[in-house]
């Protein structure tokens, strides 16, 4: 991958480097984001599958518009906001244990409870799960539905004797010890189906997310769904990519702003995913907390630094062996990458993203909302008729 160039004494020369995870990091916005386009770009044109998230919508509105004609099939493009795309996370999951674990501590970590003991959620939502897993047409907003509603609980065959065991044990619980146990874990699941945006996509059949030698393009506008509704969605993608990822999916991934999507889906993908190459983007290593800023700076195959704040140039001081006065004097696009030449540090220019505009954008999008979702209505009927 190339991260840049550098000047070697007369003349300026390509940083490349071997692919690998990734962490950007700078006060300036704009020069992370750009960073990620372009890189991203890169693997589109050179035939490789992307994954972009995006928790604003910008990086992705400008990589849609330059997409070359030779791969535009290959776009899945998701943004709630135009199209509710069919994503529906328990449909043909081939690992149904590892999916609910996943999809549990998942939630977890966008929900706050990383580190707190939550006995009540993680039985119902893991036991749910699992249950519905086995259960043909299910989504996860049927999650609602198996704990408050009898007859669908009736409806549903159970084969694995430690879950039905579980729903035996909730059943000889009263209606009341049964809305008391459920309570929070209700409320939690509530959040996010009361936002038609969210629901919508949640909530068809068929999961039409596939990300195996595609170029997936995720528009999560915090503007219109809500930061935690952005998050919730951007985090179970990465729930998916993880699950595939574990299994052999080689693909290469960027997150801009990914301390949105919670450290505990972050840790797993880059810890047990080698053939998935992450490059993820923040402001401030104080986005995330204490403990997992020690694991990704441990973590990441490397580290490119644009300006950054002083707190954050005194802990990036080890990873460069430099002064922090060497971060606050970077001008606009410059920065260090731990990846060093010839056994030193260069400070590297990152050029703007250059790749002309092709006009698939409009094309791609009205494709994808013919193959990759249905009709409102029909969304909205279906759903309605869950509750």
């Amino acid at each position: 991958m190339e991260l840049g160039h550098y000047n070697h004494l007369t003349e300026t020369l390509p940083f490349n480097t071997e692919k690998r995870s990734t962490l950007f990091i700078g006060k300036r916005q704009p020069e992370l984001s750009d960073s990620l386009i372009r890189l991203a770009l890169d693997d589109i044109y050179n035939g490789e599958s992307v994954v972009f998230i995006d928790p604003i919508g910008n990086c992705v509105a400008e990589i849609l518009e330059k997409i070359p004609k030779d791969r535009q099939i290959d776009v899945l493009y998701f943004n709630p906001k135009t199209q509710p795309f069919a994503f529906n996370i328990l449909h043909n999951a081939q690992n149904a244990p590892l999916l609910a674990s996943t999809i549990l501590e998942t939630l977890k970590g966008i929900w706050g409870y990383e580190r707190t003991p939550t006995p009540n959620l993680d039985q119902y939502v893991r036991g749910g799960i699992q249950t519905l897993l086995g259960t043909e047409g299910s989504t996860m907003l049927h999650l609602k539905t198996l704990l408050t509603d009898s007859q669908y609980r009736d409806s549903v065959q159970v084969h694995d004797p430690i879950l039905k065991d579980f729903w035996v044990d909730y059943e000889t619980l009263s209606p009341k010890e049964k809305r008391q146990d459920t309570a929070s874990t209700l409320n939690k699941l509530r959040a996010f189906m009361f936002e038609p945006l969210v629901r919508n996509c949640l909530g068809q059949k068929t999961n039409k997310l596939v990300l195996k030698d595609k170029i997936v393009l995720v528009s999560l506008a915090e503007g219109e769904l809500g930061s935690e509704n952005s998050s919730l969605l951007g985090a179970l993608i990465l729930a998916q990519l993880y699950v595939e990822g574990v299994e052999g999916l080689s693909t290469n991934l960027y997150i801009d702003g990914a301390h949105r999507f919670g450290s505990a889906i972050l840790g797993k993908v880059l810890a047990s995913c080698p053939s998935v190459h992450t490059q993820l983007s923040i402001q401030f290593l104080d986005q995330f907390k204490k403990d997992f800023q020690s694991f990704i700076l441990g973590t990441v195959g490397q580290i490119v630094a644009f300006k950054t704040s002083v707190k954050d140039a005194k802990e990036l001081e080890p990873e460069f062996n430099l002064t922090n006065d060497h971060y606050k004097l970077f001008e606009q696009r410059h920065g260090y990458a731990t990846a060093s030449i010839d056994g030193a540090p260069h400070v590297l220019l990152m050029y703007p993203n250059e790749r002309p505009e092709t006009g698939q954008g409009l094309r791609i999008i009205k494709r994808c909302a013919s193959q990759c979702t249905q009709p409102l209505e029909t969304i909205e009927k279906r759903i309605g008729s869950m509750f």
